[in-house]
């Protein structure tokens, strides 16, 4: 991830160290947030404390949005089954696989949510057809 992520602020365009937030989520730190905070201040004197919250803000869901663009398919799948979204995640699945059907992580889960619904004979095609994708990409098979 870069060093820095853009964040604006009515016409301002700001720079946000990436290292405000705990390395791998959206969480801000609190000494790094200080450390901000003072810097902001100190460069843009007019910002008012509540402007600063504000950015603050808009940086923790901009890095939640940076960083839920870089999942994958598969990663959003799992996570909307850990959650309980079943019919969600298959929906979901079944609308990638319509447009990219080589996905072979994709189709394993696919696979692994027809099987927690009850649909092993569909889970285990799904599956094989994973394992099958899969072989075709490794090096040295055409």
């Amino acid at each position: 991830m870069a060093n820095f992520i853009k964040v604006q602020h009515g016409s301002m365009e700001l720079n946000i160290p990436t290292k405000l937030f705990e390395p791998g989520t959206n969480r801000i730190r609190k000494d790094e947030a200080d450390r901000l905070r003072a810097g902001l201040r100190a460069k843009y004197p007019w910002l008012t404390d509540n402007a600063v919250d504000v950015i603050l803000r808009n940086s923790q869901e901009e890095m939640a949005r940076l960083m839920d663009a870089k999942r994958t398919v598969a990663e959003r799948a799992r996570e909307m089954l850990r959650s309980g979204r079943m019919e969600q995640a298959l929906a979901f699945l079944e609308a990638h696989l319509d447009v990219f059907p080589d996905d072979a992580d994709a189709w394993y889960v696919r696979g692994e949510a027809l099987m927690r619904s009850g649909r092993a004979k569909e889970g285990f095609a799904a599956m094989h057809h994973a394992r099958s994708l899969s072989e075709k990409k490794r090096p040295g098979r055409s």
